[in-house]
């Protein structure tokens, strides 16, 4: 005989074992749900695997032992590993950087080959010879004209590069000040998805598929400016460029483009300054750093340029006064010497009126050649008292450009190929793989069932219960 004893026995009532297998089915439904969510996004951008995190509930006791409840829904977890994401926003940053630099540097370099056989090199080139052969025929008015055609070619060459130069700075200026605006944009939509975040986390609740959405604007963000982000138990996420902070909670600062009115960083020139303080936003890294060292370079060049100019107008100019031109005359400047730069290397206008004033000579009007001789020759003088030639400057100043965009090349490629391996990392961690859930559907599936056949079996037996009384 074996005696049952009631007390403290409510699991083993039928209607407690039909709540269990119900129970069974709504979570093992649930499960199911969240693989089908899943897999629907297995190629969404940035988006994390979730899983539905199911739990025993707590027994009950009992006379005879602790009789179990079942299971419940304890919640639906996403796969996050928070040192990758913040290793994919530094790859992310470095990659814009890179990115900015090198193909803003190679509109640069394409810009000075694109002049081709009309560049100052070719010009230089020209320039010096022209004098060589106006040694070779003092008396020639036409080796004169020649010289005077060739210098026009060496100032529009120089103009022209300066102005090609300055478009580029122009163009760099603008597309960064439309950056301000995407920035903006940018931290508008995190702290609006920090307050939705910070609400559903008040209420008990996992905002996941929010949260992947907030993670791809990190991401994006990082590309253009240095960020790094702190996060509160709230769930919002504070964004800070350098020491300032752009989005606290559901709050943020905007930034604004803040023109240079001096000329300095050429048409449209300024900097990104907070719109609330004035002051400059300190940017060391993504897509805009990349500009403005881009923009930078193109001030040196620029200041390179108008230094050649000058040097070929002063030594030009100071050995031209020396001599006698054609007609006579002394005390000529070649060049214009009221003006600076390489946007003003003209020659001067009474050379232009009359090419006899050109000297070949500080001897005499005709038949003496030593000044144009001395003119060729000052190809290989050194202007700034060390090794360096005007020609050999200009050339150094072109590879150097060469040499910069190489390395940008070469950094872009390197910082690609980080942000590629820390991204195969974050799929590998948290990324969707089909043969995972489709094995997990199939657990789920045979939980289901099982759950479904003692749920049948228990209203079977109950059924028999309550017909057998009657």
């Amino acid at each position: 005989m074996y005696s049952i004893n009631t007390r403290g026995s409510q699991g083993l009532n039928l209607s407690a074992q039909l709540a269990m297998a119900r129970d069974a089915l709504l979570s093992h439904q649930n499960s199911l749900n969240t693989i089908s969510h899943n897999v629907a996004n297995v190629d969404t951008l940035g988006y994390h695997r979730q899983r539905t995190v199911l739990g025993a509930r707590a027994g009950l006791p009992g006379i005879n032992g602790t009789y179990g409840q079942g299971v419940e829904v304890l919640g639906i977890q996403r796969a996050q590993v928070e040192y990758i994401s913040r290793q994919e926003r530094s790859d992310s940053s470095l990659v814009g950087r890179w990115t900015g630099q090198r193909d803003s540097m190679r509109r640069v370099e394409e810009t000075l080959n694109e002049l081709g056989d009309y560049g100052i090199g070719t010009a230089l080139d020209n320039f010096w010879n022209s004098w060589e052969d106006l040694a070779n025929d003092a008396d020639n008015a036409s080796a004169r004209t020649a010289v005077i055609t060739a210098a026009k070619d060496l100032g529009y060459s120089m103009a022209t590069t300066y102005s090609s130069m300055d478009s580029q700075r122009e163009q760099i200026n603008t597309e960064m000040m439309s950056q301000a605006g995407s920035i903006n944009l940018y931290a508008a939509r995190i702290a609006n998805l920090n307050e939705q975040i910070a609400d559903l986390v008040a209420s008990g609740q996992v905002p996941n598929d929010l949260l992947d959405a907030r993670e791809l604007l990190l991401k994006d963000l990082s590309s253009l400016v240095n960020i790094h982000v702190e996060y509160e138990g709230t769930g919002a996420a504070n964004v800070y460029i350098g020491s300032e902070e752009i989005v606290h909670r559901d709050s943020y600062r905007e930034l604004a483009w803040q023109g240079v009115g001096d000329g300095s960083l050429g048409k449209n020139g300024g900097n990104f300054v907070w719109s609330d303080n004035g002051n400059e936003v300190s940017i060391s890294s993504g897509y805009i750093y990349g500009m403005l060292q881009t923009r930078d370079e193109i001030g040196d060049i620029l200041a390179e340029l108008d230094t050649l100019a000058d040097a070929v107008r002063s030594t030009v100019n100071a050995a031209h006064i020396e001599g006698i031109g054609h007609d006579g005359t002394t005390g000529n400047v070649f060049f214009r010497d009221d003006v600076t730069g390489a946007r003003s290397l003209e020659v001067d206008e009474e050379i232009l009126e009359n090419v006899d004033k050109v000297a070949a000579s500080r001897l005499s009007a005709t038949g003496a050649n030593d000044l144009a001789h001395d003119m060729y020759e000052l190809q290989f003088a050194n202007p700034w008292g060390d090794s360096r030639t005007i020609n050999s400057r200009y050339a150094t100043m072109v590879s150097d450009i060469g040499t910069v965009v190489q390395n940008a090349d070469l950094r872009y490629e390197t910082s690609e190929a980080a942000l590629q391996q820390t991204e195969n990392l974050q799929q590998e961690y948290t990324g969707v793989n089909l043969d995972e859930e489709m094995s997990a559907m199939i657990n789920t599936q045979y939980a289901y069932n099982a759950a479904s056949k003692v749920f049948n079996t228990v209203e079977e037996m109950m059924d028999r219960v309550v017909n057998g009384l009657t």
